[in-house]
């Protein structure tokens, strides 16, 4: 009845659908939120407060961007209702205001790439015997666009260095700096006029080489340049713990759990965030025999990883665990609230990352299962030691035993799977993947509360 409202990335998504509709209708004074309420959403308001400077960004307080202060300000002004939006900053003791306001209200921040290769993009755009193919893919990314305009802006400064030095010099050695500086320049307007092609840089290049040596190392590109069964597994997995779950099952570690504990296996890759958490779950014998496995595996992958200079493969926190598995066996939301310090909304966004981690997982294994020319290839990986002809027979029985039971672990895994996301659908997920139409009646007004998501979707799975 007094228009306030609150909004943060941890709420339910019912009730951030309906502060964001009630304030969108003007039935709200006032709404308290964080700055994820100005990405995305489309709430103007005619006046906003920026409560800090500073923000907390997961590892430390700092200043606000020219970006994001610029995002959360330009939110001040109603389009068709307001003359002019205010902006307010109220007086802190603890923040140097002007050194402060003139570095937030700077110029704003280039728009840089976020494109990074992945394990599972190199595999998806795999040719055997062709790596141009994905050189050339890499190098029209944004990303090497603009290393390719700061590689361009700096031989564009040397030539101008090169230039003063030709008209400030001796007669005799400027026509020998006249040369230089003639044939650079062609050469860089060569290199300017290959629009579409540019060059992939040496960081690309090496990033793009450290990938493809991990890859081989782990044994998901064959020696014969085909991709191994692993390796056509991690093309339909796009997590990037997408490793370290493959190696779980090729080690026969997943093997003995139940649904309820594969769900939670699983969803230990989807939290990311490293404060400590208060947890009181302890886990059982199962669970902490794939935990031991997986700190070996890690290790592993780490290793490899380091050796081909790329960090792509995140570890698991350890302190989170039995929230996936408490779910599926039927504790309440309220339960969990008690068992683990994290915001509703985090339980349930956490819960739906599990469940879409494992519809990827299944749908991958289903994928490799019913395609038969995967199973008939031989595709020997890279293995340590001299290799003759005689350990050259031993390891091709050797590798076509690991692919019966390969074979036979995916077909009891695939099952598993279904049902493991299953466990996790009920209650308030269901709700929270759809958000229902609803509507509510604020005195003579009925206010719609449209679905995110069509319930369809849902009734499909």
């Amino acid at each position: 009845p007094r228009g306030l409202a609150f909004h943060h990335a941890g709420l339910l998504p019912g009730l951030k659908v309906l502060v964001e509709t009630l304030f969108a209708r003007g039935h709200l004074r006032a709404v308290f939120a964080t700055d994820t309420l100005a990405l995305g959403v489309n709430m103007p308001a005619r006046s906003v407060v920026v409560g800090s400077l500073s923000k907390f960004d997961g590892q430390e307080m700092r200043l606000l961007t020219p970006n994001e202060y610029r995002q959360l300000t330009g939110r001040a002004g109603r389009r068709g209702m307001d003359i002019h939006g205010a902006a307010i900053i109220p007086y802190s003791p603890w923040e140097p205001f002007e050194s402060s306001f003139q570095r937030i209200t700077a110029e704003l921040q280039p728009v840089t790439s976020s494109f990074i290769i992945r394990y599972n993009s190199v595999l998806n755009l795999w040719r055997p015997g062709d790596i141009q193919h994905l050189r050339r893919i890499c190098a029209s990314s944004l990303r090497e666009y603009q290393r390719y305009l700061l590689w361009e802006q700096r031989e564009r400064m040397r030539l101008e260095r090169l230039e003063m030095r030709y008209h400030t010099g001796k007669k005799k050695e400027n026509k020998k700096r006249a040369k230089a500086v003639e044939g650079a320049t062609q050469a860089l307007e060569r290199r300017r006029r290959s629009i579409g092609a540019y060059p992939l840089s040496r960081a690309g290049a090496a990033e793009l080489d450290g990938t493809i040596f991990a890859l081989r190392a782990l044994g998901y590109i064959g020696q014969d340049d085909r991709l191994t069964i692993k390796g056509h597994l991690l093309r339909g997995i796009f997590h990037p713990s997408g490793v370290l779950i493959i190696e779980l099952m090729m080690a026969g570690a997943l093997d003995q759990l139940t649904p309820g504990e594969l769900a939670e296996v699983c969803s230990w890759f989807t939290f990311d965030n490293d404060r400590r958490l208060n947890n009181r779950d302890v886990l059982n014998t199962n669970l902490k025999r794939v935990r031991g496995e997986l700190w070996r595996i890690e290790q592993h992958v780490h290793g490899i990883e380091e050796r081909a200079s790329i960090n792509f493969t995140p570890g698991i926190v350890p302190d989170f665990h039995g929230v996936a598995l408490a779910w599926s066996r039927g504790m309440s939301l309220g339960g969990l609230l008690r068992r683990v310090d994290l915001a509703e909304g985090d339980l349930l966004m956490l819960l739906n990352q599990t469940i879409d981690l494992l519809q990827q997982v299944q749908s991958a294994v289903g994928q490799v299962l019913d395609a038969r020319d995967v199973w008939e290839q031989d595709t020997p990986v890279l293995t340590e030691g001299v290799t003759n002809e005689r350990s050259a027979v031993a390891n091709a029985r050797n590798r076509a035993e690991q692919l019966v039971i390969q074979r036979e672990r995916m077909e009891r895994l695939r099952p598993m799977l279904a049902q493991a996301s299953t466990s996790l659908l009920r209650g308030i997920i269901v709700q929270s993947r759809t958000v229902p139409s609803m509507a509510i009646s604020i005195s003579d007004e009925e206010i719609p509360l449209d679905a995110e998501e069509d319930i369809d979707t849902l009734k499909q799975q």
